[in-house]
Parts: structure tokens; sequence; C-alpha cells
């Protein structure tokens, strides 16, 4: 009977899923309207900024001098070329409250100075030579940070920089855990129950079998996709940030995941088949996924080692061309239906023609 494992899996897994689709709502509403707070950080100045008095000179010379500090013993200088000061270098050390140091006046140097008070660094404040720039700005010219926006240019004081980076970069994981382990999970009770020849018995196909769990795995992809797009744009909407245009650019960004989440499902399902346990299968889609994410941080990070961003398969889920662009990564998201149907067919073959216990 066509759909009867399709609903046999509905009726198996609803309570897991509607608690999974639940948790996954409340998590984006959540976190999106944190956005309100967010927005406005990073952004109102360099703390301790008026204790400390920069000039410049024509020739690039810089005097820069701080308040005196009660029974402080010494004064450090430190310098970086962003505002997180990571990495940074000691550019002065003394007893003095002022020094003079040379920056190419065509670099952007930020300067924190902190000074030994009875054996106890206390932090005095921090200055620039350049314009006070946004301290998520700065963080993105790390190439770790670069790796959770797709190694693009964006600003997390924006909307689309803030779901981009705190919500679809970590996506893979947050729902991909549970989607992977349902995948491989959705055989492991017949295979190791062993009851495979009861349900077989009836007027069922392995291939139908097979072909009906995978299409549930769609259909609960599907609603992950769906409430957490509906997520994003409530919390989108309790801001007043929602507008028609961005409804469907947060709807069409979260629905292009799911080729990308069949393919680490079916890469679970194709574990759970050859192990013939569901644990095995559940480890072997999840080294999917820490892997495809583990090439593109090598990618970012190597420079000749880019080529392994081809390797992974979130590579090819290009949310940001949909969110920045508002255009459609068709080739990418071909790519992925070709990895689904061909792990999809091999699925099928495992579960044909493999000597499964019954």
């Amino acid at each position: 009977m066509r759909g009867s494992v399709f609903i046999m899996e509905i009726k198996k897994s609803w309570k897991g899923l509607l608690i999974f689709l639940l948790l996954i709502f409340i998590y984006h509403a959540g976190i999106t309207a944190i956005y309100s707070i967010w927005g406005d950080m990073g952004i109102d100045g360099l703390e301790g900024e008026e204790f400390l008095n920069l000039t410049t000179d024509e020739t690039g010379n810089v005097t820069l001098s701080w308040a005196t500090v009660e029974n402080a013993s010494m004064y450090t200088v430190m310098s970086s070329n962003n505002s997180l000061m990571i990495p940074s270098t000691v550019a002065y050390s003394g007893n003095e409250n002022s020094t003079v140091l040379f920056i190419n006046p065509e670099d952007t140097v930020y300067l924190a100075v902190v000074a030994m008070v009875n054996n106890k660094t206390v932090f005095l404040g921090m200055t620039t030579n350049d314009e006070i720039k946004n301290t998520f700005a700065d963080m993105f010219d790390n190439p770790f940070f670069q790796s959770f926006g797709g190694g693009r240019d964006i600003r997390l004081d924006t909307i689309e920089g803030f779901i981009s980076v705190e919500m679809l970069s970590m996506l893979m994981f947050v729902g991909g855990i549970y989607l992977v382990y349902r995948s491989s999970a959705s055989l492991s009770l017949e295979i190791e129950g062993k009851y495979l020849d009861i349900l077989l018995s009836a007027p069922i196909s392995r291939i139908q079998y097979i072909l009906e769990k995978i299409f549930f795995l769609f259909f609960a992809t599907l609603l992950f996709a769906l409430v957490t797009a509906t997520g994003i744009y409530l919390g989108m909407l309790s801001l007043g940030l929602a507008e028609p245009i961005k409804f469907a650019i947060i709807y069409l960004t979260i629905l292009s995941s799911i080729p990308m989440f069949m393919v680490f499902q079916t890469i679970g399902l194709v574990g759970a088949l050859s192990t013939k346990t569901g644990k095995g299968g559940f480890g072997i889609g999840m080294g999917a996924m820490v892997a495809s994410y583990f090439f593109m941080l090598v990618a970012i990070f190597v420079e000749k080692l880019g080529w392994l961003q081809y390797l992974s398969i979130n590579k090819y889920w290009d949310y940001n061309m949909i969110l920045y662009d508002g255009s459609f990564p068709f080739w990418q998201t071909a790519v992925l239906c070709a990895m689904f149907i061909v792990l999809s067919g091999v699925a099928v073959y495992l579960f044909n023609m493999k000597d499964l216990p019954t």
C-alpha cells in the first residue's frame, strides 16, 4: 500500500518531531529579537577614550598622553590594527604618562593604555589615529570570523549580517544534528530489532519502503525549514524590521537549505545501512558535517588550500547570495540535488541488495 511507510513514520516520530520544531521556533524567534540590543553594541566609541589624548604631526609622529594614575609604578601602551587588540604589540613601557610613537599616516592603529598599580593591571582607555570603526567590522578582518559569513564582507550590526552569522552559519548544526539522527535512526529499530521480515511481508517492496523513508526525511526537513523561517520572520516582525521583500528572502534562504540537509541525512542513512546500526549511521553523518565545516575553515585560513572548500557540502548552500544579492544559487543547488539523488540511489541499492538481519 502506497504511503503506508510514510504514515508509519509520522505515527512513530510525531512527538519527537513536534518538540524539536517547537524548540527551533523558540530559538530562532528569540535570537532574532536579541538583534535590537546587539545592533547597538560596539558603536559607542572606545572605552576610556576620554582619559587619553592623541595628537599627530605631518611626519607621522604621534604623541600619546594619558591621565596620571595614583600609585602607578608603570604604564604600558599596546598597539594593534583593530579595536579588539588581537593581535597586539607593546609600543611603550615606562613610568611616564606620555610617549611619542611613529605611525604611518596611511595605517589605522589602535592604542590601549594600562597601568600597573600595586601589582595589579588597571585599564585606562583606548584611542585610535583614525575614525572609530564598529567593533563588529573589525571582527570580520579576522579569517576565523570570516568563516562564519562564508568569507564575505558582512556586518553584524545589520539584520542581514546578524541573521547570516548568528543563525544561518550555525543552522547546519542546530538542525542537522537532529535530522541526521532521525535519518540514521529511521531504520535502526527495524534492522537492530530484526523485524523487517514482518514489515516486508506486507505488499511493500524494499524499494518502496526505503523511498518512503527518504520522503519522510524530506517532509521533516521541509517542516524544519518552514518553522525556522517563520521564527526568524516573526522575530523581525517584533522589531519592526519585517517587509514583504524580506519575507520572501528569508523563506527562500531557509528553504534553499533543504538539499544540503537531505545530503547529510542520506549520508547518515547510507551509513546506517552500511554498518547495520543507527549509531554507526549517526556517527558517519555527523562526521560528514564536521568534515564539511572543517574544510571550509581551512580553505579560508590557508590560501594554498582554498580548493578544499569545494569538498565542503555546506559550501554549496550559499545563503548569503540570496540574503544579500537577492539571487538564487542555481548551480550550487543543482550540485546538492545531484549528491542527494546519488546517495539516495546508493541507499536504495544497499537496502535492496544487502542481506539485512530479519
